[in-house]
């Protein structure tokens, strides 16, 4: 990107966030889901407070986390009157923890956000901002990064068929972007594009979407959730985009290393689930589909 650019992106960032300053009172509802994030947790939601130029509630549903991440709930940070806390006595799986956060806001818009993911005082603004332009949207996502300032996967993609995930499986998709239904290896777009599918992990919802579909699918718990969520928002009409000018920082995966097998289990029910509902026309690679998840134990 040249200087030219990032000018360019510089003034029109600022006239983004002027324009929802001067023309309406942006608010939006936080949910961060959240299970053994640790102290990201603490930075995830102070980062979130410090937003700038909205009207901001956050709302953090743990799913019994046993690490003692809520510990910063009792401190100053609790007493902020913008911060509620739902704790969940088992983990509920994240379509359910999402589903409840949003039972506790009533704004028009509200934001998924990972626990381990952080936001700049002018992101929610600007994610306001880019999709009250866009009437037709009923999800957001920005630029997700990795700490390494690469692009990560899955904030842009393609809806997966059966042959998709066989390509991945079997480590084919690293022969050509053309055969990865993630999109991190193709070009950047400049603005903002209605794509096919982006991530859970930063993903802003119009709430009117949200209780049309009758909220994420409580089948799912952990995976695949997000891609059902933005394949059932088109089946009823709304669009999904992306706006690479907006980017935010996710250490992905911290909270599911932990007990890695447990995650490919519900990364195979997941998957079992979604190609179910969605099955894309490939009915004959399910059959084998299914064959390899049970090989690799999911």
């Amino acid at each position: 990107m040249t200087c030219a650019d990032d000018a360019f992106y510089e003034v029109r960032s600022r006239f983004i966030v002027w324009s929802v300053i001067l023309n309406t009172a942006a608010a939006v509802d936080v949910i961060i889901v959240n299970y053994n994030a640790g102290d990201l947790l603490r930075q995830c939601v102070d980062s979130v407070l410090a937003s700038e130029d909205v009207i901001v509630r956050c709302v953090v549903v743990d799913n019994a986390s046993t690490d003692g991440s809520l510990a910063f709930a009792a401190g100053p940070a609790g007493s902020d009157e913008r911060l509620v806390v739902i704790r969940n006595p088992d983990n509920l799986g994240f379509a359910v923890a999402v589903n409840q956060g949003a039972t506790q806001g009533a704004g028009d818009w509200f934001l998924l956000l990972n626990p381990d993911a952080r936001v700049e005082p002018d992101t929610l603004a600007r994610l306001l901002a880019e999709a009250q332009g866009l009437p037709q949207a009923g999800a957001l996502g920005p630029l997700i990064l990795n700490p390494d300032g690469s692009e990560q996967r899955g904030c842009r993609r393609d809806l997966p068929k059966p042959v998709d995930v066989l390509l991945q499986a079997l480590q084919l998709h690293r022969l050509s972007p053309r055969f990865d239904f993630n999109h991190n290896r193709r070009p950047l777009p400049e603005l903002t594009v209605p794509v096919a599918a982006i991530s859970g992990a930063c993903m802003l919802v119009r709430r009117q979407a949200h209780e049309q579909l009758g909220g994420f699918d409580e089948g799912f718990s952990l995976h695949f959730e997000d891609l059902d969520y933005c394949a059932r928002l088109q089946e009823q009409q709304w669009q999904v985009y992306f706006a690479p000018a907006v980017r935010i920082e996710h250490v992905q995966g911290s909270c599911s290393q932990q007990n890695p097998q447990q995650i490919n289990r519900f990364k195979g029910a997941g998957m079992r689930r979604y190609f179910a509902r969605h099955p894309a026309g490939q009915l004959l690679l399910l059959p084998l589909l299914r064959l390899l998840l049970r090989v690799r134990g999911w």
